[in-house]
């Protein structure tokens, strides 16, 4: 006798629990409180928020958000800040 497992239905099964969503949406929360406090610490006043993103591959995810597109991006007066991905860990 052979078991089969199903691989992507099970992950769509893990992926909708409510366990999952909450540990993905407080670790999208605490970069996004990392975000304000990096973004404060520049002088910056940017509106910081976490989205939900539906992903059709049934992976939970949520992006955090910022308005402050100068402050993010830099511009021809402004040095390029990064809050964001320097609240995720990047660089």
């Amino acid at each position: 006798m052979s078991v089969r497992i199903d691989g992507d239905a099970l992950f769509q099964q893990v992926m909708a629990t409510p366990q999952v969503e909450a540990a993905v949406h407080d670790q999208a929360v605490k970069i996004a409180q990392k975000a304000r406090r990096l973004s404060t610490a520049e002088g910056r006043d940017a509106n910081i928020r976490v989205e939900r993103v539906d992903v059709p591959s049934g992976r939970v995810s949520y992006n955090v958000v910022s308005d402050d597109v100068d402050g993010e991006y830099g511009n021809a007066e402004m040095r390029r800040l990064r809050t964001l991905r320097r609240a995720a860990g990047g660089d």
